[in-house]
């Protein structure tokens, strides 16, 4: 899972304690501070243009969780 400000600061869901609490590899000397909103997305592929040598276009991600700390 992908954890993500803004799509500015990324990290990482290092394990999930239960209902309310994560663990992430991202802090306070990355930029993240409390009360600000970060997205969890799941991973589902990478996209590629078929008619263009199937150039890679980007990633397919769905967000899945918001999480104030």
């Amino acid at each position: 899972m992908l954890l993500e400000s803004n799509h500015s600061n990324s990290g990482k869901v290092i394990r999930i304690l239960n209902e309310y609490e994560v663990i992430v590899n991202v802090g306070k000397k990355d930029g993240i501070y409390c009360g600000q909103k970060l997205g969890v997305y799941k991973l589902l592929g990478e996209v590629t243009d078929p008619y263009n040598d199937d150039k890679f276009l980007g990633r397919c991600e769905s967000l899945i969780e918001t999480l104030t700390p």
